[in-house]
């Protein structure tokens, strides 16, 4: 079975849009996933599995995921910002909460900080 979710980034998802913060400014660097956003899109097209049900279905879209990224980079939190399917939004959160630790964000004064952010991940049947 081919992957469930495209590999390429989704439209309504560019870097600036993924962080969710008043004072941006106030950043050096926001998380950023090891090895970058290609290697971040592959462990999500090899951890997400087109959930059980929904294979002869029209389901197809984006789920938000707002994860928190802990001063030490682990994943501290998942839920859904913007839900698809209940099933397509718990393996969204599934494969958030398998992500390995990122690169955590850091101030101006390059202190690392807890910053929040929304995840899409795009579930289309090829």
């Amino acid at each position: 079975m081919e992957s469930p979710i495209s590999p390429q980034p989704c439209e309504e998802a560019s870097e600036e849009s993924i962080l969710i913060c008043a004072m941006p400014e106030y950043f050096n660097h926001v998380p950023r996933y090891p090895g970058g956003q290609e290697q971040m899109l592959q462990f999500i097209a090899d951890h997400v599995e087109w959930p059980k049900g929904l294979e002869n279905s029209c389901v197809e879209g984006i789920v938000v995921v707002k994860i928190m990224i802990e001063k030490t980079g682990k994943v501290s939190s998942a839920e859904i910002a913007k839900s698809l399917h209940p099933a397509c939004d718990a393996m969204g959160i599934q494969v958030v909460q398998k992500m390995p630790n990122w690169i955590p964000g850091t101030t101006k004064e390059g202190i690392p900080v807890a910053i929040e952010m929304n995840l899409p991940i795009r579930f289309r049947l090829e």
